[in-house]
Order: C-alpha cells, then sequence, then structure tokens
C-alpha cells in the first residue's frame, strides 16, 4: 500500500515488513533518508519514520505488522538535546534502564548522530537476553560503519560467550567482560563507544549490579531512561558528572515474554545457520562451565561408593578442584564422601545445550548446540556453522531444539 506523510508526522512500524521511500525526505532515528531507499523492519521490533518535507511511502507489511501514524516526533527534544553533548565531547556513553524503555533505539540514534559528525563509533551490547549484535547468552562489540536502524545489522567483530539470558547470577562476569570490551573499542581509537545493557533494575542485587557497573566501567556519560522514578535508587548511588535523566519516548514498544523470546530465537538461528555436525574428542578440547573435565577419573572404589549410593551405575566419575563451579545443572549430595560434596547429573541432560566455541587463541568462533556427549567413548557431537578448529567448549544453561528455545537447565 502506499502511504503519504506530511510534514512533522511520524509513521511507526511493527515489523515484519519492508518501507520503499517513493518521494520526499524522512529521518529514521537520526539519520535522513532519500527516495528510493528501502527499509526492512524484522519481526519484534518497531521503527519510527519521521517526515521531513512531505513524503510518499509504499509499505508492505508480512504476517501480523502493524503501522500507526502520529503527529508526535519520532525522537523526543531531550534525546536530541542530550545527544548533541555526547556526540560533542565524544567518550563513552553508558545506557541505563529498565525493560522496554527505549535503550536499544538511544543507542542507535545516537551511533547515527556520531556517525554524521563523521566520529569512529563503536557499539557493546551488553544484554545477554535480548542481544542484537551477538546472539543471545553473548556480549558484544562492534564497529558502526553505516547508518543503521538496527543493532542486529552490525557485524560482531568480538564476543564473550557467558552462556545464559539473565546477569543475576552472572553479573561480576559481566562486568569484567563489559570492561575488557571497552578496552578493546579504546584500542580501536574510537571516538565514541556506547554500552546497551540490560532492563535488570528492581531488585537491590541488580542495582548493586548497575552500580558496580557503572563504577567499574568508568563511563564518561551515563544516561538513565525511565518513565517515572524506577531508576532513583540507582542514580543516588552514582556520584559523577555526565548524568542524564531522559524519558521514556512514546513511540518505543512494550514488548511481552512472546515477543522477547521471538527475538532471541531470531538471533539463535542467525548465528547457526548453515550448522552441520562436528565430532570431537574430548581429550582434544577442555570444557569449561561443565565441572567435568576428563583429565582426573576418581579411584575405581569411590566410583563403586558412589554407584551405592545412587542404586545405578556411573557413566563417568571423577575427583574435581573444590573451587569448580559447575554451570550444567547438578544435583548435590552433600558429605556423601568423606565430608566433600558430590555431583551427578542424569546422562543425556547435556543434549541441545547451547555452547560457545572457542579457538586456541580463546576467541569466540561461533555457537553450537550440543548433540550427544559419549562418555565410554571419549566424544561429543556438536551441531555448528563454525569451521575454524576447536580448542575450548564452553557449556551454557540453555537448550535449543531446531532453533527454538525449550528451557533453561
Amino acid at each position: 500500500m502506499e502511504l503519504r506523510l506530511t510534514p512533522g508526522r511520524t509513521l511507526t512500524i511493527d515489523g515484519p515488513a519492508v518501507v520503499t521511500l517513493l518521494q520526499g525526505r524522512v529521518e529514521i532515528l537520526g539519520n535522513v533518508w532519500t527516495p528510493q531507499s528501502k527499509l526492512s523492519v524484522r519481526k519484534g521490533r518497531r521503527i519510527p519514520i519521521e517526515s521531513m518535507d512531505g513524503s510518499r511511502l509504499e509499505v508492505n507489511l508480512g504476517k501480523d505488522a502493524t503501522w500507526t501514524e502520529v503527529a508526535e516526533k519520532a525522537i523526543p527534544e531531550t534525546w536530541m538535546t542530550v545527544a548533541e553533548r555526547i556526540t560533542t565531547e565524544r567518550g563513552t556513553a553508558l545506557i541505563l534502564g529498565g525493560g522496554d524503555c527505549g535503550k536499544t533505539t538511544f543507542c542507535t540514534y545516537l551511533a547515527n548522530k556520531a556517525l554524521s559528525k563523521d566520529l569512529k563509533v563503536v557499539v557493546i551490547d551488553g544484554d545477554l537476553g535480548q542481544a542484537n549484535i551477538g546472539p543471545p547468552t553473548t556480549l558484544s562489540l562492534g564497529l558502526v560503519e553505516c547508518p543503521i536502524v538496527d543493532l542486529f545489522r552490525i557485524k560482531p567483530e568480538k564476543t564473550y560467550f557467558v552462556g545464559i539470558i539473565s546477569p543475576s547470577t552472572v553479573g561480576n562476569i559481566v562486568i569484567r567482560c563489559l570492561r575488557n570490551l571497552k578496552v578493546d573499542a579504546e584500542n580501536k581509537c574510537a571516538d565514541l563507544i556506547i554500552i546497551d545493557t540490560d532492563g535488570w533494575i528492581q531488585s537491590e542485587l541488580a542495582r548493586n549490579y548497575k552500580t558496580t557497573m557503572v563504577k567499574e566501567i568508568e563511563p564518561d556519560f551515563v544516561i538513565a531512561i525511565q518513565e517515572k522514578e524506577e531508576m532513583k535508587t540507582i542514580l543516588e548511588s552514582i556520584r559523577k558528572r555526565g548524568v542524564f535523566i531522559l524519558q521514556v519516548s512514546e513511540m518505543v514498544r512494550e514488548r511481552g515474554r512472546e515477543d522477547r523470546l521471538l527475538l532471541r530465537e531470531q538471533g539463535y538461528r542467525k548465528c547457526l545457520k548453515g550448522s552441520t555436525l562436528r565430532t570431537i574428542q574430548l581429550m582434544n578440547v577442555k570444557m569449561e562451565f561443565l565441572g567435568i573435565n576428563f583429565e582426573q577419573p576418581a579411584p575405581a572404589e569411590k566410583e563403586k561408593k558412589f554407584e551405592k549410593y545412587l542404586g545405578c551405575l556411573a557413566k563417568h566419575f571423577e575427583e574435581a578442584a573444590s573451587d569448580r563451579s559447575p554451570q550444567m545443572p547438578m544435583t548435590c549430595i552433600t558429605k556423601a564422601f568423606d565430608g566433600k560434596d558430590a555431583n551427578f547429573s542424569k546422562e543425556g541432560i547435556e543434549k541441545g545445550l547451547l555452547v560457545g566455541l572457542l579457538d586456541h587463541e580463546r576467541k569466540f568462533i561461533g555457537l553450537g548446540t550440543i548433540m550427544k556427549l559419549d562418555y565410554d567413548r571419549g566424544y561429543l557431537q556438536v551441531a555448528t556453522p563454525a569451521k575454524a578448529e576447536i580448542s575450548v567448549i564452553q557449556f551454557g544453561r540453555v537448550k535449543l531444539l531446531k532453533g527454538h528455545e525449550v528451557g533453561i537447565v
């Protein structure tokens, strides 16, 4: 269908949709588009299109896609003012706020405004559950080389696999990875580093996590986006200059659990596309976050004691360092063996688990899903598009089936 927009009016598109600008000029998240420009909006995302001088657009909507025309500007004046300040002074901008407040939208707008000033821009994606640059369960860095409407289009240049979609149990790991990614961005001589974050802010643990994040990352600017005063406690803990409070844009879409799941699954499928089955000998790789390393088998008498206690045979039994923290779910038998804890899990629980694959330099080379872990023959089968040699396998806690999230273990 064809739509006409008068100057100053905004068209919001909820994907999936394709929009072609036929006449006039429009601004999309800080970037000016001219006739014959084409915009793709993926399912689960909302893009605002503001007419600058009277526009004519062709809009092709996919299944369940919608559009709305409103009189308001796409970007609030306060967002424009803060973006102008940041792109003038440059440095590192950390974006905070709850879920569905517009953090990623502001990041996109800020990146485009910086590009319009010929700045070198790096975006760090710090949202495990709603990752855009890398796949869900990861933290990534990407260089913005051209105007964007969706961080999903940025190519990741460095990625850390964390293996879970919530930071609640891995806050220290997330902060450490973000700090390292900031150093990488500085080494790229970026004029502006933009750090997008997750929406976990409500509990005391969450507030401590965000306060520690600000302290450890040491950004030049902290942008807090809030609807009421949900960021008040966090902001009171931040004693620094360069803190800006922005209101939620009316253009921001509120997403439900199903929308969030849909966006995660888009990310999984994107990064697992073209997977083939690879068989890996366990002795040739290091396995992390699993609690099993196949390097130190336990004495036979202890294995028999364990089997007698459980009333079944053990496929694999080993003694591990006391400080090892298994990420794969295991049941603990407290003080059952010489006053030590014993962890055990059922055979087959690892099938479908998402894993991060690293090369010999510990560089992330891709995602995979475990198809089989054979303790007797000492091999593992993983479905992955990665072609490089695998040296480290990091086990996550998300289970997938044909690209669909079927559980968190």
